[in-house]
């Protein structure tokens, strides 16, 4: 199936829901909005709740539920406008899951999709790691995108904590597999905010111990 026909098998299998799985977290993101790039780091976790009966289609990716903000107003179903990537997500137990093509799903605009423009499955062992983690797995690397500089509104502003990660299984349907983080760095003028901050905290702590020197020595 292509990603068109996904969106079509998905709509008619709304009414079974999306399964729940455990709350561990098997990613961490984090955009510089100074030089628009989101990282992608997959943890060891493993994808609970799933066996190996469930196969997972590489070429829809996984899901980051509910990643961009209300009033982002994107379309479902687009390739997201980005200048470069480097690395990928790659699922431990795959065929062609060498994910780095960022979408919103075709289903609800707000998930984050990413994905590989070629066919492939991924099947997840209980109790073992469901992504490589570039630290146990030196061969890889994180997934890093660089967006388009006027695409760096759209993307959320503060932290997430335990969204939702969705496998999409060959039948069509969204599984939840664990969670993921989300984190912004500062931007340099919070790093000038947050040290005058501390200067001025300073300089006032100096004035009131020299105040209070002199007064002792009157």
């Amino acid at each position: 199936m292509n990603r068109s026909l996904r969106r079509l098998a998905v709509l008619g299998l709304l009414a079974l829901g999306a399964s729940s799985a455990g709350a561990q977290t098997l990613f961490n993101l984090q955009y510089n909005p100074s030089n628009y790039k989101l990282t992608i780091t997959p943890t060891n976790a493993s994808a609970s709740g799933q066996n190996g009966s469930t196969t997972f289609l590489a070429e829809y990716g996984i899901l980051f539920g509910s990643f961009f903000p209300s009033g982002s107003n994107l379309t479902a179903n687009a390739q997201l406008p980005t200048q470069s990537s480097t690395g990928s997500i790659q699922a431990t137990a795959s065929t062609g899951s060498s994910m780095n093509s960022a979408w919103t799903d075709g289903v609800n605009w707000r998930d984050l999709n990413i994905s590989t423009l070629q066919q492939g499955t991924m099947t997840f062992s209980s109790g073992s790691p469901a992504f490589l983690n570039p630290v146990s797995n030196p061969g890889t690397a994180p997934l890093v995108i660089e967006f388009a500089s006027s695409f760096s509104s759209k993307m959320p502003s503060s932290s997430i904590d335990g969204g939702t990660v969705f496998g999409i299984s060959s039948s069509g349907s969204d599984i939840a597999l664990g969670t993921y983080n989300y984190s912004v760095v500062p931007e340099p003028s919070t790093y000038a905010a947050i040290a005058g901050a501390l200067g001025l905290g300073y300089a006032v702590y100096r004035r009131r111990r020299q105040a209070a020197a002199a007064t002792a020595a009157a």
